[in-house]
């Protein structure tokens, strides 16, 4: 699980503490996000916000512990830069860039 003290909720606009939780589908190489204010309550599915992400697993690791990882990392992306006309690559945030690891 993923931790936030300060998660900005764009429907209510209220800064609340927040935890994620994940999903993993190696199958598909995906992971999905559910947010909310305790595993207890996006148990119950009371969820906040959630995120998607694709990736290709690493069988060698615990799918959990590296799709948590992979969605605090940063990554490069491909960008097309208006004034040089050509293809770059962008170094963007992941989607919980800055989050902490939590374990109850």
């Amino acid at each position: 699980m993923l931790k936030n003290n300060n998660y900005q909720d764009k429907r209510t606009g209220l800064t609340l503490p927040v935890v994620a939780l994940a999903q993993v589908d190696t199958a598909r190489g995906k992971a999905d996000f559910f947010i909310g204010i305790s595993r207890e309550a996006i148990e119950k599915g009371n969820i906040i916000d959630s995120k998607s992400m694709y990736m290709k697993f690493d069988r060698n690791e615990n799918p959990f512990e590296f799709a948590y990882r992979k969605a605090k990392e940063k990554r490069e992306i491909p960008w097309f830069n208006p004034e040089t006309y050509k293809e770059e690559t962008k170094l963007v945030d992941g989607i919980f860039t800055g989050w902490t690891d939590y374990i109850e």
